[in-house]
């Protein structure tokens, strides 16, 4: 990936806390780009704690990137992941993720 992030373990969903660990940020941080770039938030469980998939990890681990390592402002970066090619990327990188997943999944299926 881009962002030089480490791939978490395979997981369904993460919390909001677990995100926020991945990334290297605050959940603040987190609340407000879910505001800002328009994540849907609304995937929650019985505990009624946000949960991301793999495909919200990507938009925030590239939001990230944007803001904290090309020191894009709000309004650069949306405009940048608005751009066609970077939807692109972020739905190549999301498919990739998922792969490792089920290829990880597949290797513990006896």
């Amino acid at each position: 990936m881009v962002t030089g992030d480490t791939r978490p373990a395979a997981k369904p969903h993460y919390k909001i806390g677990e995100i926020a660990e991945l990334l290297g940020v605050a959940p603040s941080a987190i609340r407000h780009w879910e505001k800002e770039f328009g994540i849907n938030t609304f995937k929650q469980g019985l505990s009624k704690q946000r949960l991301y998939d793999a495909a919200d990890l990507a938009i925030l681990q590239r939001v990230r990137y944007l803001l904290q390592v090309e020191r894009y402002t709000i309004e650069g970066a949306q405009r940048k992941l608005d751009h066609p090619e970077t939807r692109r990327q972020v739905r190549r990188e999301t498919l990739m993720d998922i792969r490792r997943n089920l290829d990880d999944l597949i290797q513990v299926i006896p």
